[in-house]
């Protein structure tokens, strides 16, 4: 739903995964209102969340047109090492 890109949160001094929402998929009113549904939901239920294996929320919202959610960074070593099937 969303591309992430790796970011620094200079207030806790952490590197954090920032998923920012694809603009085209918010241009058409109808499906752009769903489209934004689906992101708010999945931070608000994804923030709601506390396991191991799930990356924590930090934050969440929208500037703009900007849709964004905020999360933990989890380099992809460490998930690879403590995946469990």
């Amino acid at each position: 739903m969303g591309t992430v890109y790796l970011g620094h949160d200079p207030f806790a001094d952490r590197q954090v995964a920032i998923k920012v929402a694809h603009l085209d998929a918010l241009v058409d009113e109808a499906s752009g209102n769903r489209y934004r549904k689906l992101f708010y939901n999945e931070a608000k239920i994804t923030s709601m969340l506390r396991h191991p294996n799930i990356v924590e929320v930090y934050d969440a919202g929208f500037d703009e047109d900007q849709w964004f959610i905020v999360m933990e960074y989890m380099p992809r070593a460490y998930a690879a090492r403590t995946h469990r099937p």
